[in-house]
């Protein structure tokens, strides 16, 4: 058949069809789902796991923060999770304080600067990648100082780090949080970007960048542009990975713990 000879694939977040759905007049959604990523595979990450994803029409950036944070500390309320013992009360703080707290720099340094930072541990490939050496020190140095007995929600991302989000002109800053327990990330949201035409140059760059690496380019998402065209209500919307809440609150250091069949990483 046609089919058999076109490459398909696992989506790795069920975010565009939902947004068509909000874009076709549905209400508030959520969904709860597996999805699908062929990376790291570990205590922390498994290929195929579950998401939890919700949308909120005419919601602002503190807003869905708030559902985020009541979901989860709910979630993990009287349960083995945060060392056997109740979470304390949630830390919130921009990317760039964070950043420059743990490092002494922020996302604006130079890439000079930031080569220093990452020093001999980072990949030389990736020196003249911004956006690859602020992740690295990120999780290197942020994430692992954030406190593991509370949740810490970072917000205002560099421009490049955007994904799906509103820029805030005024700032030049990403509407999008996260949010860690100590350094493990359980969220990922934002205001959602509903203009199409910058969607489809984001998509571009970023195919751009994955044909340079020498990565798979799957074809954009026409449906997906083709629904933003026509019209996405201003909303917010949040990604939560489930199984490292299971784990969380299972006490447990591996997501493989609480999977009934969990990926073994090859050595």
């Amino acid at each position: 058949s046609m089919l058999s000879r076109q490459p398909l694939y696992l989506h790795t977040s069920p975010e565009y069809a939902m947004k068509r759905l909000l874009a076709a007049g549905w209400p508030d959604i959520y969904q709860l789902t597996r999805v699908f990523r062929d990376g790291e595979c570990g205590a922390n990450h498994q290929p195929e796991f579950t998401m939890l994803e919700w949308y909120r029409h005419e919601a602002d950036l503190q807003r869905i923060v708030e559902d985020t944070c009541k979901l989860i500390e709910t979630l993990l309320d009287g349960t083995a999770s945060a060392r056997e013992r109740a979470l304390a009360p949630r830390r919130q703080s921009t990317y760039d304080d964070a950043l420059r707290l743990a490092t002494g720099s922020d996302s604006d340094a130079s890439l000079q600067a930031l080569r220093a930072l990452c020093g001999d541990g980072f990949s030389a490939s990736l020196t003249d990648d911004r956006d690859a050496m602020l992740d690295f020190l990120f999780d290197t140095h942020a994430a692992r100082s954030f406190s593991p007995d509370s949740l810490t929600v970072i917000t205002d991302y560099p421009a490049s780090q955007a994904a799906l989000a509103v820029i805030d002109t005024a700032t030049n800053r990403a509407l999008r949080f996260e949010i860690y327990l100590g350094s493990l990330e359980l969220a990922n949201g934002f205001v959602e970007l509903r203009d199409a035409a910058e969607q489809r140059a984001r998509f571009e760059s970023d195919l751009e960048r994955r044909e340079t690496a020498g990565k798979q380019c799957p074809p954009l998402d026409e449906a997906f542009l083709s629904a933003l065209s026509a019209g996405l209500p201003a909303c917010a919307g949040v990604a939560v990975g489930f199984d490292r809440l299971v784990m969380l609150a299972d006490g447990s250091r591996s997501l493989s713990d609480v999977l009934s069949f969990a990926h073994q990483p090859t050595s």
